[in-house]
Formats: structure tokens, sequence, C-alpha cells
């Protein structure tokens, strides 16, 4: 038929159970719906719900692009010195290397979808990140 086409789909079977892997965090909760250590993926996908006035903490990935999609609720999200206001339907990308925050600027529980660029994805404080690159023998293996 033309116009459609077939994909074969790869990763987590069904019948392997539910393989995510979900976080109690102090904002609220994230769970991991795929990486490399769940489903050899070479991305991450991960669900967040951020509860009411709560804020992730200041951070950057090193090595990643982040894709964040608003399902549901309202964020403020700062980039460097820049701020954007989010609503429902709101997708934002956050170049690697880039410190930001997140945060619930809504009266209840905003839900967001997040990718990630890489299935090892790397979450750092921006301070730990200056330290990384003044002292680089510190860290052999990066």
């Amino acid at each position: 038929m033309m116009g459609k086409r077939m994909r074969k789909v790869v990763g987590v079977r069904a019948e392997q159970g539910d393989r995510s892997k979900t976080e109690r965090l102090p904002w609220g909760f994230r769970t991991t719906l795929a990486s490399h250590a769940l489903s050899g993926s070479g991305v991450t996908l991960e669900h967040l719900l951020l509860f009411p006035g709560q804020t992730t903490d200041v951070h950057l990935h090193p090595d990643t692009d982040e894709a964040c999609h608003l399902v549901w609720g309202n964020l403020s999200v700062a980039i460097g010195a820049s701020t954007f206001l989010l609503k429902q339907g709101d997708t934002l990308t956050i170049p690697r290397d880039q410190a930001h925050q997140i945060k619930n600027a809504g009266k209840g529980t905003a839900e967001i979808l997040q990718a990630l660029s890489s299935g090892a994805a790397e979450s750092i404080d921006p301070c730990a990140q200056a330290i990384r690159q003044a002292f680089p023998f510190l860290w052999p293996w990066r």
C-alpha cells in the first residue's frame, strides 16, 4: 500500500513487565520510561510530576540536549538569564551545557514529558561542572 510504512518496534516488550523506574524527589516524581540502562535506548524519556510551587535544582546536562513538553499545568523555566513561561501543550528545548531550573507556576501538579538526547543522560550541578572543568584530572574517566 502506498503511503503506509511498516515499522518494527524494538525495545521492552509488554510481556517483560513494567521496566520503568520511578523516583520520589523533593519537588515531585520522576519516572524514567526509556534509557540505556532500562532498554538499551540511545535516548532517555521521562515523565515528571512537579508539585505546586516546587522547583527543581539548578542543573545542566553536559552532553545532552533536552526537550520538555508540558502535558498539564503552567511552568516557569529559567535557562541562564532568560525565563520562559509555558502553558499546557507548550514544548521547550534546552541545549546541552545550559544551566536551567523548572518551577511549577500553577496551582495544580504539573505533568511533563521530557526527552534527553542520550540514553545515559547525566545531570549535574553547574558548580560541580565548573570544578570539573578547572580540575579535569580529578575525573579521569570523563
